[in-house]
């Protein structure tokens, strides 16, 4: 079994230019395919020296939930799948440069209507440590300020408590437990899926941790030492 965990390289020199192949993927991501990537090939023509080639898989790929739902009966928990036109709305019709910010206001409200439906005021999100961690990084590199999501937040137009059980555990101990366990797990299909700012605060933290081991639970510390608002558990 191989894993591919990076390029070789990072540009392609094409003709003496610098081609960022990142770039090329996330120009044929936003056209709607599944997922891509670019790599240097050498030139046919034997001019450029480089060449990029992209390797695609079609879009509109069929999800299947079975596995998921076979999990859920076998634990005797209510299994849903919520629709939506989330997906076409951000992509097809708004067309949205940075999707993410759009997507995640839609996706809360698609669920948070579908709780008051059935009148649940409380549910888990499955957020652990180094997704705060890379929050915390967005908000200090994007918004110019010290911010994270809490363990546990109250949301008051709803009436919604949103919990995070797993906002100690490390990233690494859930995917050991999972395939330790052979827990179904389903890939996002989302087209821009390892292009976004949190996949950037992630590359950015593991660069920094490579100088720096440790680097992502002092800064874990830091916010649980913070004021900003749920860390302070003194207060």
């Amino acid at each position: 079994r191989f894993y591919l965990t990076g390029r070789k390289k990072e540009l392609i020199n094409v003709g003496g230019e610098k081609v960022s192949p990142v770039t090329i993927e996330r120009a044929i991501l936003s056209l709607g395919v599944a997922d891509c990537a670019c790599v240097a090939v050498p030139d046919p023509q034997g001019v450029l020296g480089e060449v990029p080639k992209a390797f695609l898989i079609k879009g509109d790929v069929a999800l299947d939930f079975d596995d998921i739902k076979k999990l859920c009966d076998e634990l005797d928990v209510e299994y849903h799948i919520v629709p939506s036109d989330i997906s076409d709305i951000v992509f097809n019709i708004r067309k949205e440069e940075n999707p993410c910010s759009l997507c995640a206001k839609m996706r809360k409200g698609a669920m948070y209507n579908f709780l008051k439906e059935r009148d649940i005021y409380k549910m888990a999100y499955a957020h652990h440590q180094d997704d705060v961690v890379e929050t915390y990084m967005m908000s200090l590199i994007y918004e110019g300020r010290q911010n994270t999501f809490s363990p546990v937040t109250y949301l008051d137009r709803t009436g919604v408590t949103v919990i995070r059980p797993f906002i100690y555990m490390k990233e690494a101990d859930i995917i050991g437990f999972v395939k330790a366990n052979n827990v179904p797990v389903l890939k996002s299909p989302c087209p821009v899926d390892g292009y976004t700012k949190r996949q950037y605060a992630k590359d950015l933290l593991k660069s920094i941790n490579d100088e720096a081991p440790g680097v992502r639970e002092r800064i874990f510390t830091a916010i649980q030492n913070s004021n900003i608002k749920g860390w302070n558990l003194d207060k």
